[in-house]
């Protein structure tokens, strides 16, 4: 079988993209062959490229489309957009002949601005499957992207969705049941799926493991529910993790608040296993999300989480069996769980073991190989049975 994987990441190699990636390696080592066009991203990130083509993949780059800063150049750039043919960059992937196309969205509907990809698409025999890896419920399509959207979603063979909240918004979002669609989980970026030993110590530690970007993700919403005064004397600590446009602001709103002694930026970590040997409690405060690598990845490794209500959040935590659910992103339902957290301390380190056993059954068989199967047969596997399904309220 020949697979011909697009993706439009909007960042090299971000956790959207092992889906994609995973499922790449696992076809290549059944005999299949298969196409990866990311964009390109420049020689400092070529190694995952080389790396795919070593294991037999065919790489083609896409190049970026870049606004030019200068006015002039712009109105040039928007008349040439009009009156050039964009479908014939797309011609690469009739020339590798594929039995289905898999497109990889960061979002749900960023491809739909892909010069020339959606009439492409629609004007191609060739079959496809999309992958939304992210959906904000809160957003409707502008009337033309809508039309073209439900065309797109509409002709697909699989539309394929990381939570089922997700894929449930889609189907509101373009007035469309998709019958063809399907929820897999994101495969974790880990070495190891054992657990990480629960850290003892007089502080509690907390720990947000994210893009620093407040407005998605909430950096700030939980800094303020810090602020409260039942904090004031409580020993705690919260870990940030993870780069983005809001370090700076960031930096800046933690002295504002005079957290300093409290709150540490500490950047990217490549090793996520060394983040959860030293904090106890994952803390997530989304405005919008898919499924999130970081809380799977704190689930295998054996801890509790408070997140808000949004994505496939709750499709993982159950309260009070693997953490805390807060209604909405808002300061009252946020503090609100994090109080709740609070008080069941004593308890966290049991959530987590039970947190590692949901996630380590539920990743069995491996998604990769899950979407590898539905892309060779072509229907959905006996083992998509449950997941969309919360872990029961159980103590055991």
């Amino acid at each position: 079988m020949r697979v011909a994987f697009i993706t439009f990441s909007v960042v090299p190699f971000g956790p959207n993209d092992l889906l994609f990636y995973r499922t790449a390696e696992e076809l290549l080592r059944h005999g299949h062959q298969v196409l990866i066009s990311p964009f390109d991203w420049g020689p400092e990130n070529a190694e995952k490229y080389d790396t795919s083509a070593r294991q037999g993949a065919i790489v083609w780059r896409r190049a970026q489309t870049r606004r030019s800063q200068l006015f002039l150049v712009r109105q040039w750039q928007k008349v040439k957009h009009r009156i050039v043919d964009h479908r014939k960059s797309w011609r690469f992937i009739d020339r590798f002949a594929p039995d289905i196309v898999v497109v990889s969205d960061p979002g749900t509907f960023h491809m739909i601005s892909a010069p020339g990809f959606v009439d492409y698409l629609m004007n191609s025999r060739i079959q496809y499957a999309t992958i939304s890896q992210y959906n904000d419920e809160n957003t409707s399509l502008p009337a033309g992207s809508y039309q073209r959207a439900r065309k797109l979603f509409d002709k697909a063979k699989h539309c394929i969705f990381v939570s089922q909240r997700n894929l449930d918004v889609a189907q509101r979002q373009l007035c469309l049941a998709l019958e063809h669609g399907v929820v897999f989980d994101n495969p974790p970026n880990l070495e190891s799926w054992e657990p990480v030993p629960f850290p003892r110590g007089k502080f509690v530690r907390m720990a947000m493991v994210a893009r620093l970007e407040c407005a998605v993700k909430g950096q700030a919403l939980l800094l303020q529910a810090l602020t409260q005064p039942q904090w004031m004397d409580r020993c705690w600590e919260l870990n940030i993790y993870g780069r983005g446009p809001d370090e700076s602001y960031l930096r800046e709103l933690i002295a504002f608040v005079r957290l300093q002694d409290r709150v540490r930026l500490r950047g990217h970590v490549d090793d996520v296993r060394t983040i959860w040997a030293d904090n106890q409690l994952l803390v997530m405060a989304s405005s919008a999300e898919g499924k999130p690598l970081a809380l799977t990845e704190a689930m295998l490794c054996g801890r509790p989480a408070v997140v808000t209500d949004v994505g496939g959040n709750a499709e993982l935590i159950a309260e009070p069996v693997t953490g805390f659910v807060a209604e909405s992103a808002t300061l009252a339902s946020l503090g609100n769980a994090l109080e709740r957290a609070w008080q069941q301390k004593e308890h966290w380190d049991v959530m987590g073991c039970r947190a590692h056993r949901i996630m380590m059954k539920r990743l069995q068989p491996p998604p990769e190989e899950l979407l590898a199967r539905l892309l060779v047969q072509g229907k959905k596997p006996s083992a998509y049975r449950g997941r969309g399904e919360q872990p029961r309220a159980s103590t055991q």
